[in-house]
């Protein structure tokens, strides 16, 4: 799982250069905004690659649950919102 986690990180950091080229042909890059994302990217990566190294699989598995988790509950709630809240009695 940590040796699938770091090939993401890179097919990630490769399409992010892919993407960041093409918004600078097109001349529509804010660096300002970016520098703060590429700073955060960073420390987020040097701290991810230090929390799989030493608590590998028992940190990771439950993680990508709960992204997962979360990030289905965000996609079916911007979707279908409205029919959520009324079948919950909250609208």
């Amino acid at each position: 799982l940590a040796k699938a986690t770091a090939h993401a990180k890179l097919l990630n950091a490769t399409s992010n250069i892919g993407g960041l080229l093409l918004f600078i042909l097109g001349g529509k890059v804010i660096w300002a905004t970016g520098f703060v994302m590429l700073v955060g990217q960073f420390l987020g990566a040097r701290m991810g690659s230090r929390l799989v190294l030493s608590k590998g699989q028992k940190l990771i598995r439950p993680m990508i649950v709960i992204v997962s988790a979360v990030m289905s509950a965000k996609l079916l709630y911007d979707s279908h919102g409205q029919e959520i809240l009324h079948w919950l009695g909250m609208n």
